[in-house]
């Protein structure tokens, strides 16, 4: 596998980019659509899903850094040297949750009205974002010859980003539903068990 989905002379797309900048559009789109569903001005919600983006991208790279110091001890230069393998999930989710409770604190919104409209592009961008280490070469499934196997690096394997897709589809189709269910509120619950399964997906078919 290549990381790079183009390359022309020295300018490449790897794959991170493309489906980055995919993910983004796609939940920008999402955001446009359904804006109006929310009692709150559409250029707050719009202006806070570009400050995500930003924020949610420093966070994963501070994330990767503080839990992989050593690496970068007498060579601090190497922290701005950014690239998708050095970015920490767990970091983009803390900074973006901080991100959302500022603005709600400024704009005097409450927290959880605010941060609604992103749950569901968040889940889009993960569906689709597993893809990229898979793409690369580096989300190597165990051995596995039964149903959804996948020929890769010389065997049938689990096709483990398939799983992890499949993880945040059925996270989108449950959020949607507990929405239509008057006085139900389980969008914590999903989120919080859509990213402890997350990992252990990854552990157990790798």
């Amino acid at each position: 596998m290549n990381q790079y989905v183009y390359v022309n002379g020295s300018i490449g797309i790897t794959w991170f980019a493309l489906l980055s900048v995919i993910s983004g559009i796609v939940g920008y789109v999402y955001i446009k659509i359904t804006n109006k569903n929310y009692d709150i001005e559409k250029t707050i919600i719009e202006d806070t899903y570009f400050l995500l983006i930003i924020t949610g991208l420093l966070g994963a790279r501070i994330g990767y850094v503080i839990l992989n110091f050593d690496v970068y001890k007498g060579d601090f230069f190497n922290i701005i040297s950014l690239d998708h393998i050095t970015l920490n999930l767990y970091g983009a989710i803390l900074f973006g949750v901080i991100s959302v409770y500022v603005v709600a604190k400024r704009k005097k919104l409450r927290f959880r009205d605010l941060i609604k409209p992103y749950i569901i592009p968040f889940y889009v961008a993960m569906a689709i974002g597993v893809w990229t280490k898979y793409l690369d070469g580096f989300l190597i499934g165990n051995k596995y010859n039964g149903p959804l196997s996948h020929y890769y690096f010389g065997a049938n394997r689990h096709l483990v980003p398939l799983y992890l897709s499949i993880l945040f589809v059925l996270a989108i189709v449950l959020e949607i539903v507990q929405r239509k269910k008057v006085g139900k509120n389980l969008s914590i619950v999903i989120f919080v068990l859509s990213i402890i399964i997350h990992p252990i997906i990854k552990s157990v078919f790798t």
